[in-house]
């Protein structure tokens, strides 16, 4: 093998070995824009959820107002079992509202998370394939190639 060889080999090396940063790099990122998205819907549910209890509120202060205006107590009977029944129908409501959203961000993080691991199994692959080419004189093992056996004095054979 001559010196030409060696520094071809070395640099293919050192390009897979590039490479697989590369991988880890990309799943890194991935990771971070997934924790972001995530952060964003849950804070979308509160909001969202938010909302639903302030025009819940406003339905119950018509409720209210209708019955004070029709001249029947609020406070106690049927008039108080449904405003109760509209204050835990609207808590349910917000409560749905924030599930939905905390559930699409745990979504998007488990997709963040495995982009991560693809990434690093794709990178432990390429560096496993570098040093087998390294290793074996530019035959992949992986990859169908023929494998050489080391000798004690570093020469190989078939």
């Amino acid at each position: 093998m001559g010196m030409e060889s060696l520094t071809l080999q070395n640099l293919l090396f050192a390009s897979q070995l590039a490479s697989a940063g590369g991988q880890i790099g990309a799943g890194f990122s991935a990771s971070a824009g997934a924790r972001a998205d995530a952060r964003t819907l849950r804070d979308i549910g509160r909001l969202s959820a938010e909302s639903v209890r302030r025009k819940g509120a406003q339905v119950a202060g018509a409720q209210v107002a209708g019955y004070g205006a029709a001249g029947v107590d609020p406070g106690s009977g049927t008039p108080l079992e449904v405003a109760r029944a509209t204050a835990e129908e609207i808590e349910l409501e917000a409560l749905r509202e924030r599930f939905r959203f905390d559930s699409a961000a745990a979504q998007v993080r488990r997709e963040g998370n495995m982009a991560l691991t693809r990434s690093i199994l794709g990178s432990m692959s390429t560096v496993t394939d570098a040093l087998a080419l390294k290793e074996f004189g530019g035959v992949s093992p992986s990859k169908g190639g023929k494998r050489r056996r080391p000798t004690v004095l570093g020469s190989s054979r078939y």
